[in-house]
């Protein structure tokens, strides 16, 4: 409301009086005529004219009742105008001629933000300081947020906090009050006073949770609490926050950290990397998280990457690098880690115990000059260090691998005085007590002495007790835990007494736990240290080892290398394995010479029937038929009651199979059947009789002849794995329906349950491959509930998840599909499928986000690349829904590419021919799915479904007679299931 409008009447009266003279009246008119031309032309934005005949009117009417709001619009015009200066001048006019003016506070307001603007801080300053008591809060609040925020700008913090204090206090409800809140935080926070930092940020919280400053206040919060070691507030701040920024997720990261919640720790940092975050602080979390999950090598590598810098963390990354390193057993490494640490900060808490770490290391290389002068520097630099007892320890045994005994004597003193060496005498019985209990094989009692007088004992008695307690430990199959001590004793005695002994164990230790790289790696090493003592009995077990390790490995050349080295002791077994390597790698003449060798040369040996037994095998892989045979008979002739006898019988069979002689190969069937029926070929005998038959066209005859010998055998386990296998080949040779019939009957008569659920299983399957769904799921479902335990149940589950998902009853797949998963007995490939089928079964039931978000733990947290291609292939399948079809390519591809060679990669071969050719790519799509049939010969439904998918590729290139031969493929191969229905309306639309 402008000022002229305040004026009383009385006055105007007054000054309009009836007596005033005629020329007065006109000047009067005119004078408002002025003022209302200069008040026009402000409205209509002619700033300069208005300005100046406000002006001319003021100063010509300085009494008149308008002046006061000439005055002010003149102001405003200046504003506009850009003309602070003058503005400024005016408004002082303005409060001192008219100090009533409602304008004027804010016209001051609105000028000591122009003047910040330009920045005349002073000047604004001036102006705040006089509104900041103004009665009025729309004037006083924003003039006391202004002077904060200059303040605050300023570095003054005291005075920034005590005016964002007084206006949360003072006016809880203004707009103002969250900001300031939030600013007092930081500035608490800034100044390490965090109780004062949490109360102000937790009111932005908690009063304006509307607020934006409600989000951004939560990391804030986050860090004064884990300031004040409150984690646990800290992680109940941040978790579930919506939009954090990847730094509030590395916060949360480590607030888990702190309360030893590996797992959210890790979805925190991983959910930071997905937000983009790249900071060395990241870096520094992941490889704490890696380090509680014993992945000390990647927790290594984040610790490597977070030492970069010069941020607060650095020099504490580059430690726990360098202990991760050694805990992986990178001692290079570890030891430059320890030594940049020392390098970065020799003064740091930690540099002489990483100066020790690196002596240590370079001792256990037999680096001993390097690790004697590494522990003097120790010495020198860090006299009052706790390490010193152990740097003259190592100093001594440095000095007895000089030969030194006058020092390594001194640096023993000097170390038993600081309590690091044992003391000079040992209690010889302890150490006898600990033999007596190795002798008596009481290997963890054994151990616990030898470790006791290991600790306590003399020190001649000191390390040759270590290598005992490690032997102790291997003896009691605890390996890990005996390399651990005989890896001490090696770094201790690495030429004493035991030595030679205590690098054979390690490497047998790696050995035994099937870590075969390792074991290669330590047989190496201790026969090149041996290379040429004649004294070391285990040398020729050693090169026998070193070649099992290679061929364990696949390594084969070397594995020959290694097996051929050997001469004497061993040389019988070095011929058996060289044959079998030679077998392997499909020379077939040089393994059958080995094994000539063997048999000629070692008639007395255990491995002498073994190569007879192998020796068939090879002549059956070369298809010498009659060879392999003689080699059998050779066996059976020589060594009747040999364990290999019914599978020698039963290779005879195969022989004269594949000679043709098919009456032979039946009677040798037959003989394992009747001579041998608790093999473990006597099935085998069963289905080989069945193919025999089938080839001569006289399946029948195969029955008659089976159903002869069960109904002769008593027992009735072994009758119904005779009529069980027979159902089985039958089924294994294609023959489906045939093989349908024969295991309906074995439903029927089968006198025990020992095969009823492989029966079960079996016929679950055939249904299920012919599209008869409701059969199938009836004997999965019998299959399942009579028998949970049975190691079919998961696959059987998985399966009746997958027939439940095709009718559409996702919440019954869903249930079947989490059995087959969470089954103890289920295998990696069925636990993949199963996962896979539970996200398709949430994504069909409208939980999409519950999908997406089991099938990205999967990728996160497995290692099985079986159970992470099934869930990138629901990845993949959501992408595809979602319309990001590239994505959803990249995914299928890595599937592909992962060379998984099941259904999984089966269905990803065919997803991604078919989204190529609805892309526009036919000949992309057909190159795809041309190899689904040679790849998947067991996945008949995803091999119709690409010989489909193909012919519409080639209808989109107008090739329509290949269109047709497909189709016409699929409808001769698939009979009368959907897949043959879609093919024959397919063809006849073409």
């Amino acid at each position: 409301m402008r000022w002229f409008r305040f004026v009383c009447v009385g006055c105007l009266v007054a000054l309009l009086g009836a007596g005033a003279p005629q020329s007065n009246a006109q000047s009067l008119s005119s004078s408002v005529s002025s003022f209302e031309r200069g008040q026009q032309l402000f409205d209509r934005g002619l700033y300069a004219t208005a300005a100046h005949d406000l002006s001319d009117f003021r100063h010509a009417h300085p009494r008149h009742s308008a002046a006061p709001e000439a005055l002010y619009l003149e102001i405003r015009a200046m504003q506009a105008l850009d003309r602070t200066d003058e503005a400024i001048r005016l408004t002082s006019v303005l409060q001192r001629e008219y100090p009533g003016h409602p304008e004027s506070s804010t016209l001051l307001l609105s000028i000591s933000e122009d003047a910040l603007a330009r920045g005349d801080r002073a000047s604004a300053r001036t102006y705040l300081t006089r509104l900041r008591d103004h009665s009025d809060p729309d004037v006083s609040v924003p003039a006391t947020m202004l002077l904060a925020q200059e303040a605050h700008r300023a570095g003054e913090t005291s005075s920034a906090l005590s005016d964002y204090i007084d206006i949360v206090r003072s006016h809880p409800d203004r707009d103002e009050a969250p900001e300031a809140a939030y600013q007092a935080g930081r500035l608490y926070l800034a100044r390490d006073q965090h109780e004062n930092a949490v109360r102000a940020l937790r009111r932005v919280v908690e009063q304006y949770p509307s607020s934006p400053y409600a989000h951004d206040a939560r990391e804030p919060l986050a860090q004064a609490h884990m300031a004040l070691d409150q984690p646990e507030q800290a992680a109940a701040v941040l978790a579930g926050a919506p939009d954090l920024s990847g730094r509030a997720y590395t916060l949360l990261g480590f607030a888990y950290l702190e309360t030893e919640q590996w797992t959210q720790a890790n979805r925190a940092f991983s959910q930071a990397r997905q937000s983009g975050e790249t900071s060395p602080v990241l870096a520094y979390g992941l490889g704490w998280t890696a380090y509680h999950q014993s992945n000390h090598t990647q927790a290594a590598e984040y610790f490597a990457h977070a030492a970069r810098g010069n941020h607060a963390l650095a020099r504490t990354a580059q430690f726990e690098a360098a202990r991760n390193y050694q805990q992986a057993d990178q001692l290079d490494a570890a030891r430059e880690a320890y030594a940049a640490y020392v390098d970065r900060a020799p003064s740091a808490n930690r540099a002489d115990e990483a100066l020790f770490e690196v002596g240590r290391l370079y001792y256990q290389r037999g680096a001993y000059n390097d690790a004697g002068q590494t522990m003097e520097r120790l010495l020198s630099s860090y006299a009052e260090s706790e390490q010193a007892g152990q740097a003259h320890l190592v100093l001594g045994n440095v000095a007895l691998q000089r030969n030194d005994m006058d020092r390594a004597l001194e640096a023993f003193d000097e170390a038993s005085a600081l309590g690091a060496a044992p003391d000079s005498i040992r209690d010889a019985i302890e150490f006898q007590q600990a033999w007596s209990l190795y002798e008596s094989r009481q290997y963890q009692e054994a151990a616990d002495a030898f470790i006791r007088v290991h600790e306590s004992g003399r020190l001649d008695q000191r390390n040759e007790a270590l290598f005992w307690a490690g032997e102790s430990l291997f003896q009691g199959e605890n390996y890990s835990s005996a390399r651990a001590r005989l890896q001490r004793y090696i770094e201790a005695a690495p030429s004493g007494p035991s030595a030679p002994a205590a690098r054979y164990t390690v490497a047998w230790s790696y050995f035994k736990q099937e870590q075969f790289a390792n074991a290669a790696t330590a047989f190496e090493r201790f026969l090149n240290t041996y290379d040429t003592d004649t004294r070391i009995p285990y040398r020729a077990d050693a090169q026998l080892r070193l070649g099992d390790s290679y061929f364990a490995q696949g390594r084969y050349d070397d594995a020959l290398s290694a097996y051929d080295a050997v001469r004497d002791t061993g040389r019988d077994y070095a011929l058996f394995q060289m044959g079998e390597t030679y077998a392997l790698q499909d020379r077939f003449e040089e393994a059958i010479q080995s094994f000539d060798t063997l048999v000629d040369t070692f008639p007395e040996s255990r491995w002498h029937p073994e190569a007879l037994y192998r020796r068939g095998g090879v002549y059956f892989q070369a298809q010498d038929y009659a060879a392999a045979r003689a080699s059998y008979e050779q066996l059976l002739d020589t060594y009747p009651d040999h364990p290999r006898v019914p599978r020698t019988q039963y290779g005879i069979g195969d022989a004269y199979f594949n000679m043709g002689d098919l009456e032979a190969a039946v009677d040798a069937y037959q003989t394992v059947l009747e001579d041998y029926p608790n093999s473990s070929v006597f099935a085998d005998a069963a289905s080989s009789i069945q193919y025999a038959f089938v080839v001569q066209d006289n399946p029948d005859g195969a029955q008659a002849l089976i159903d002869d010998i069960a109904n002769r055998i008593e027992d009735p386990e072994r009758s119904d794995a005779l009529r069980f296998r027979i159902a089985e080949a039958t089924y294994q040779s294609g023959d489906t329906e045939a093989a349908m019939q024969q295991l309906r009957q074995f439903v029927r008569i089968a006198e025990t349950d020992a095969y009823l659920p492989e029966a079960y299983f079996l016929l679950g399957r055939g249904y299920a491959d012919q599209q008869q769904r409701q059969e199938a799921q009836t004997f999965f479902g019998q299959l399942i509930d009579s028998y949970p335990d049975h190691p079919r149940v998961p696959e059987a589950a998985l399966r009746l998840g997958e027939l439940y998902e095709q009718n559409e009853r996702y919440s019954e797949a869903l249930n079947a599909f989490m059995r087959a998963g969470d089954h103890p007995e289920a295998p990696t490939d069925v636990v993949a499928r199963a996962r896979y089928g539970e996200a398709m079964a949430l994504l069909q039931q409208g939980r999409a986000d519950d999908a997406e978000q089991l099938l990205r733990q999967i990728v996160r947290t497995q290692d099985s690349e079986r159970l992470t291609a099934s869930a990138r292939l629901g990845l993949a399948r959501i992408a595809e829904e979602d319309g990001a079809l590239d994505e959803a390519q990249r995914l299928y591809r890595q599937v592909v590419e992962s060379g998984a060679d099941d259904e999984t990669e089966a269905e990803a071969r065919f997803r991604l021919g078919r989204l190529l050719r609805q892309s526009g790519n036919p000949n992309q799509a057909i190159t795809e799915l041309e190899r689904i049939p040679a790849l998947f010969s067991g996945y008949p439904s995803w091999i119709a479904r690409s010989y489909l998918e193909q012919a519409r590729a080639y209808e989109q290139l107008d090739q329509n007679g290949e269109a047709q031969r497909l189709y016409d493929r699929v409808i001769n191969r698939y009979g009368d299931t959907p897949f043959a229905e879609e093919a024959r309306a397919a063809r006849d639309a073409l």
